[in-house]
């Protein structure tokens, strides 16, 4: 069987994280599966550790386990897509996250079934979302979540249509988890400080408003050691810390969830994914949710997860931030 999925990236990689989990779930039900990507993705290089073939839409340098099809001119998303279920003849699309009654009428023509990977959105999006023309397109619901925790879709579409998977998140490795904590040096706090994809807007001043925080603190505290993951949409220019051994900036981490596990704290933005690695680690943390993401609803994960009481709200400012880190480290 032939599995497309649509991984639709815009300034984070949650999209494609999402969906890995889901197509391993789908491979190891089913081994002799056909599974492919096509990703809008800029950044190719995410996609070199990937399991499975992957089609990226045609307007950059393929990485190495790439499948290009050149159109020879220019064709918009939706039409790549078109173009590639023709090619392909996949049995379904999954797509995370996409409600497009046109494209979803093209691809059942071609015998293709439409899945759709929804994630908890703000009460005031829901109804917009689900009383859309697409909706009576699509052939059924991969719903991240719990049944109890996005009960206000019940009301739009059929339960029979929905697969419910609970919290997705990659299983850790614990060699991995054991090599990072041999690296570390003993006896010194860890911290990871993220903002995921690392493209929103919102995400970067906040990230550069904890870097001026990180300044202040290794300057009068050796003991606090802080690795910074900018992500690969960051676009931003992060203060320079002098001479300070004790901080590192990466731009991204393969093995992040195992990098959280084995910290003391970390300091994140309330993405689905991020909240479930942090669940997952129970690594203590410091939730900054963003406001400016559309749909998605941050400040009601981060409330889920702050109930649990090893987790607190990160303020905004520098020292603000400053106070916090130094006394939750």
């Amino acid at each position: 069987m032939k599995i497309l999925f649509y991984a639709i990236n815009g300034k984070g990689m949650g999209h494609l994280a999402r969906t890995r989990i889901i197509a391993g779930a789908i491979k190891r039900a089913a081994p002799d599966s056909d599974i492919r990507f096509l990703t809008c993705t800029p950044h190719l290089s995410l996609l070199n550790d990937f399991d499975y073939p992957s089609i990226r839409f045609p307007n950059s340098s393929p990485p190495k386990n790439l499948i290009l099809f050149r159109t020879g001119k220019t064709v918009s998303e939706s039409e790549f897509l078109d173009k590639t279920v023709k090619f392909w003849q996949p049995a379904a699309v999954i797509y995370d996250f996409l409600l497009d009654p046109k494209l979803f009428g093209r691809v059942r023509k071609n015998h293709c079934k439409n899945i759709v990977v929804l994630r908890k959105q703000r009460k005031s999006r829901v109804k917009r979302t689900l009383t859309g023309k697409a909706v009576d397109k699509v052939d059924k619901w991969i719903i991240p979540h719990e049944r109890q925790e996005f009960s206000e879709i019940q009301d739009y579409i059929n339960e029979r249509n929905c697969i419910y998977t609970g919290p997705l998140f990659r299983e850790m490795d614990m060699e991995i988890i054991s090599g990072f904590k041999q690296c570390f040096v003993p006896g010194d706090k860890h911290i990871i400080v993220t903002i995921g994809g690392g493209g929103a807007m919102e995400a970067q001043k906040w990230l550069i408003e904890v870097m001026h925080a990180v300044e202040e603190i290794v300057g009068v505290d050796n003991s606090l050691r802080f690795t910074v993951v900018c992500g690969p949409y960051f676009s931003g220019n992060l203060p320079q810390i002098k001479g300070a051994s004790n901080v590192k900036v990466i731009t991204y981490c393969n093995h992040l969830p195992e990098l959280i596990c084995a910290s003391d704290l970390v300091l994140a933005n309330a993405g689905y994914n991020t909240i479930n690695e942090i669940r997952a680690s129970g690594t203590k943390a410091m939730i900054y949710p963003l406001s400016s993401t559309g749909w998605d609803d941050q400040s009601a994960r981060a409330r889920s997860l702050i109930d649990e009481h090893r987790y607190w709200l990160c303020p905004a400012g520098r020292k603000e931030i400053s106070k916090k880190i130094e006394l939750f480290a």
